[in-house]
């Protein structure tokens, strides 16, 4: 069902995205010397 793996994918791609989003504030917050994100 291509319908189904396109879903899968997207949520695969989704779930490694907030990943990262999350490895970037962890990061942003760990580090005093960084520039604030907004």
């Amino acid at each position: 069902n291509t319908n189904a793996n396109n879903a899968k994918a997207l949520g695969l791609i989704l779930i490694l995205m907030l990943n990262a989003l999350a490895l970037v504030l962890i990061n942003a917050n760990a580090n005093s010397n960084a520039p604030p994100l907004v």
